[in-house]
């Protein structure tokens, strides 16, 4: 998926990327048309960006993150679900930013910015060749 990041501190650091989740749901209940689950969920993520007030300041971040989750998924005929769940990460990201200018004064930093997020999913899945 896509993310818009803003982290604010002593720089205001405005990013965009792409991320990878993944959920290890076990289910709790699973009936023909509902099935309630919890499990970890892990992410990754690449973004890119810079400072607020600096666009020739490159800033690229690596992610991680892990967290509980719980989610609902409920059958709508044979192809289709709804799904929603909700969950928390304790998110990590590291990376480095240089600065790209034609200045003669070059500067560059490490970057490690630790976050907790909560977050809702919404989904439409289609099922093809799956049983209950």
């Amino acid at each position: 998926g896509y993310e818009s990041l803003t982290f604010e501190d002593e720089y205001d650091l405005e990013m965009d990327g792409f991320f990878m989740s993944n959920t290890f749901g076990f289910g709790v209940v699973r009936t023909r048309w509902v099935r309630v689950w919890l499990g970890p969920q892990v992410m990754f993520s690449v973004s890119s960006g810079n400072l607020e007030n600096n666009s020739d300041f490159d800033i690229t971040l690596l992610g991680i993150g892990i967290g509980p989750v719980m989610g609902v998924n409920v059958n709508i005929g044979k192809l289709v679900t709804l799904a929603l769940d909700v969950g928390y990460h304790l998110r990590f990201y590291f990376g480095t930013g240089e600065d790209n200018s034609s200045s003669k004064t070059y500067y560059d930093a490490d970057y490690e910015v630790h976050e907790q997020t909560p977050f809702v999913n919404f989904s439409i899945l289609f099922r093809f060749g799956d049983t209950y």
